[in-house]
């Protein structure tokens, strides 16, 4: 939602970055790809906000060291698109007994337009996967399911009560579900210093 049509073909950590500077904000990019590897050093932050669109790193976010990650996962396609879920981290089980393992299936109807496909040589077997099983959404899922991540991490700063699945559908908002988390991760340092002011 903060992109336009000069931004195509940059990467979107770039352009964010650059809008976020614009605004003030000191941002550093790391552009490693997060498959599991990635260890924390003293100076990294300490929560991971997280919205990826693969199982494979999905199934490496508590692994990384974070003391806190928020997760965000939309939907996918024409009926799913308009949901949104979020996990936090550390939980009551891990992310790699939750994500790893699975293997994302060829979406039902699809698999004679990209045999086609792999048979002209247009896509090797990997990009044909990520073809087939490409999610459907809509920016304004996104912005909420944004919107959650914040409001978790917001809420667990004030000291209120931790969640640990928040899942809701834009169809019937009013029935979310939300699951409490069976293991509070507080206290924790937020990487600031809070004063109290007197007169």
């Amino acid at each position: 939602m903060l992109t336009t049509l000069d931004c195509v073909g940059q990467l979107k950590t770039r352009v964010m970055a650059k809008w976020l500077d614009a605004r003030g904000f000191r941002t550093r990019i790391v552009e490693r790809k997060f498959d599991g590897d990635l260890r924390l050093t003293a100076d990294d932050p300490q929560i991971g906000l997280c919205g990826v669109d693969n199982l494979e790193a999905r199934a490496a976010l508590d692994e990384a060291g974070f003391k806190l990650v928020m997760e965000a996962g939309l939907g996918a396609g024409p009926d799913e698109y308009i949901t949104a879920r979020v996990h936090s981290f550390p939980a009551s089980v891990t992310s790699r007994s939750k994500w790893g393992g699975l293997e994302r299936d060829r979406a039902k109807g699809d698999g004679r337009a990209y045999d086609t496909l792999l048979e002209a040589g247009a896509v090797d077997a990997c990009g044909l996967v990520q073809l087939a099983t490409r999610t459907v959404g809509a920016p304004f899922v996104g912005v909420i399911a944004a919107c959650l991540v914040i409001a978790e991490l917001v809420r667990r700063l004030h000291g209120g009560p931790e969640i640990e699945v928040i899942d809701l559908s834009l169809r019937t908002p009013h029935q979310r579900m939300s699951v409490a988390s069976v293991q509070p991760i507080r206290p924790w340092s937020h990487g600031f210093a809070r004063m109290r002011l007197s007169q």
